[in-house]
C-alpha cells in the first residue's frame, strides 16, 4: 500500500520511527542532511514531529495534575527525542516539586507555565508598582512621557509613550475618579475655599489651533482646620458657568483674584461669599518699583508705589503672626491691630486718587484703582478668621502643573486633559497630607483593583481609608522627614 492509502495509525507508527532513528543519528550529522541521505521528505517530518511533541504535551498537563498531598508525578508519553540522554527532572514551582520526568534514553524539553500576576488592564503588564512609578515621574516629578520611556529603555523594560498614555488614561477613568469625586465632595463641605485658573494648550479639542483651554484648581481653605484637599478640572474655557456650576453646591468663602467671572458667583449663586486676593493688589505697585528700577533708591522711597507696598507690607507682617492660632482668637486679633492698618490704607489710597498727582495710565494708578474697585472683596478676610488674606495657596497648588507644561508643552486630547486633571488631584492631595506620592499611589491602586467592581462602582465607605488624610494607611506611604 501506498501511504496514502494507510490507516492514520499506521503512518503515525511509521513517522514515530522515523523521528527516532533521526534522534540517534550520528552527532556530527544535521538532521536536514540526515533527511536527505535517508531520502525523507523534511516537510512531512517537522509536520508529524510537531504533532507528537503537541500529544506529549497533552498528556503531561493531564498527568501533571497530581491529587491534593501528592508531591511527585511520574509521567508516561510519546517520547520526541532531540539527543540521547539518561536523566530525571524534577520541576519545582514556588519551592514545590509538581512532576518528575524520567527518560531512560531521550532527553526531552518540557515548559511549564505559571500563573499570569495580577494586572491592572486584562492582557496587559501594567501593576499597580509600575504605573504608581510612571505617575510619580510625570505628574511629581514633571517628566514627560518620552523621557519615561527612554529612561525604562535604558533599563531593560520596553514601554513605549503611546503604551504609558493608555495606561495613564485607563487608570484615572477606571479608578481614580472615584477618589476625585469623593475629594471634591470633602472639599465643598469645608467653610473656605480658594480657586484658581491657568491656561493649557489641549491640541484636538475640536476647536481651531491655537484656542486656549484652562486648567482650574480648587483647594480647602488654607487656614481651614480640615485636611487639605487639592482638586483639578479641566474647561476648555474661562467662562463662568465652570466654576458656577462646580460650586453650585458650596455654602461659604470662595477665596479668588479679582476675575468678573468670580464676582458673578456671589450674585447668582446665594450661599457664596467671594473674597478678593491681596497679593493680586500689590501687583501693580511692584511692578511701579521695577520700572523705577535699583539705579535711582530716591525716587523709588519717595514714590507712591513704594509707600502703598510699604503699608501692605505692614499689614501682612501682623497677619503672618496670626496663622498658628484658632480662628476665633485669629478674628479678634484682625479686628483689634490689623483691621486699623487696611483701613488707614484704603483712606490714603482715597486721598492720593483725589490729588490726582499720579499719571492716570501708569502702573502705580492701575494699582490704585484695582484696589478701590475691589475694596469690599479685599476686606472680607477681617470679619472671618478662616480666610487667609491671599489666594497664594492656589497658585502654590498650580505650580507643580505649571512646571510640567513646560516639559511636555501640550495634552493631546480632551480625555488626556480630564485624566490629567484627576491625577493631579490625587498627587498633589497627597503632597500636601505628606505622603510620598509613589508609595501611596502603589497602595492606593493595589486595593483599588481589588475594590472596585465590574461596572467601575465602588463602595463609599471602602474609599474612606484609602484617601490621603486616612490615618489607616501604611507607615511607608509617609514622607521620611529628618529629624
Amino acid at each position: 500500500k501506498t501511504m496514502d492509502q494507510c490507516t492514520h495509525e499506521v503512518r503515525a507508527e511509521y513517522w514515530k520511527k522515523i523521528i527516532q532513528a533521526c534522534g540517534q543519528r550520528p552527532a556530527g550529522q544535521s538532521a536536514k542532511s540526515w533527511m536527505a541521505e535517508n531520502d525523507i521528505c523534511e516537510q512531512s517530518y517537522y509536520h508529524w514531529q510537531r504533532r507528537f511533541r503537541k500529544q506529549a504535551y497533552e498528556e503531561r498537563k493531564e498527568k501533571a495534575s497530581a491529587p491534593a498531598g501528592a508531591e511527585k508525578t511520574e509521567l508516561t508519553f510519546v517520547e520526541i527525542p532531540c539527543r540521547t540522554s539518561a536523566e530525571t527532572n524534577t520541576y519545582m514551582v514556588s519551592g514545590k516539586p509538581v512532576a518528575t520526568i524520567r527518560t531512560e534514553t531521550l532527553q526531552i524539553d518540557i515548559f511549564l507555565r505559571g500563573d499570569h500576576p495580577e494586572t491592572m488592564f486584562r492582557g496587559s503588564i501594567a501593576t499597580p508598582s509600575l504605573e504608581a512609578a510612571i505617575i510619580n515621574a510625570k505628574y511629581v516629578n514633571s517628566n514627560p512621557l518620552d523621557r519615561i520611556s527612554r529612561d525604562f529603555q535604558a533599563n531593560g523594560l520596553n514601554l513605549s509613550k503611546q503604551t504609558m498614555s493608555n495606561w495613564t488614561v485607563w487608570t484615572a477613568e477606571r479608578y481614580l475618579s472615584p477618589v476625585c469625586d469623593l475629594m471634591r465632595k470633602h472639599q465643598l463641605e469645608a467653610h473656605v475655599n480658594q480657586s484658581d485658573e491657568t491656561p493649557v494648550d489641549v491640541i484636538h479639542d475640536g476647536r481651531p489651533t491655537g484656542s486656549k483651554s484652562y486648567m482650574w484648581v480648587h483647594i480647602t481653605g488654607e487656614l481651614s482646620p480640615v485636611p487639605p484637599i487639592i482638586v483639578y478640572e479641566y474647561q476648555k474655557t474661562r467662562h463662568s458657568a465652570h466654576p458656577k456650576a462646580y460650586y453650585e453646591d458650596f455654602e461659604g468663602v470662595l477665596m479668588t483674584d479679582g476675575l468678573e467671572q468670580y464676582h458673578k458667583l456671589e450674585r447668582d449663586l446665594a450661599g457664596v461669599k467671594n473674597a478678593n486676593c491681596m497679593a493680586h493688589a500689590r501687583r501693580h505697585f511692584a511692578n511701579a518699583i521695577k520700572a523705577i528700577g535699583k539705579s535711582n533708591p530716591k525716587a523709588v522711597e519717595s514714590s507712591v508705589a513704594y509707600k502703598a507696598l510699604v503699608r501692605i507690607g505692614a499689614i501682612y507682617d501682623l497677619e503672618g503672626s496670626l496663622k498658628a492660632i484658632s480662628a476665633e482668637e485669629r478674628l479678634k486679633e484682625r479686628q483689634a491691630s490689623v483691621k486699623p492698618l487696611v483701613e488707614e490704607f484704603f483712606s490714603w489710597l482715597r486721598k492720593i486718587q483725589a490729588d490726582r498727582s499720579v499719571l492716570p495710565k501708569s502702573e502705580t494708578a492701575k494699582g490704585i484703582n484695582y484696589c478701590l474697585n475691589q475694596e469690599g472683596y479685599l476686606k472680607v478676610f477681617l470679619s472671618d478668621g478662616e480666610v487667609p488674606i491671599d489666594n497664594l495657596a492656589s497658585e502654590r497648588a498650580l505650580r507643580t502643573f505649571t512646571i510640567g507644561r513646560k516639559n511636555w508643552m501640550t495634552i493631546n486630547t480632551v480625555r488626556g486633559a480630564e485624566a490629567s486633571a484627576i491625577i493631579y488631584s490625587v498627587t498633589e492631595t497627597a503632597r500636601a497630607n505628606g505622603l510620598n506620592v509613589y508609595y501611596y499611589m502603589k497602595h492606593l491602586l493595589t486595593e483599588l483593583t481589588q475594590a472596585v467592581r465590574a461596572d467601575g462602582s465602588i463602595n463609599e465607605k471602602d474609599l474612606e481609608p484609602l484617601m490621603p488624610w486616612s490615618k489607616d494607611l501604611p507607615a511607608e506611604c509617609y514622607n521620611k522627614r529628618r529629624k
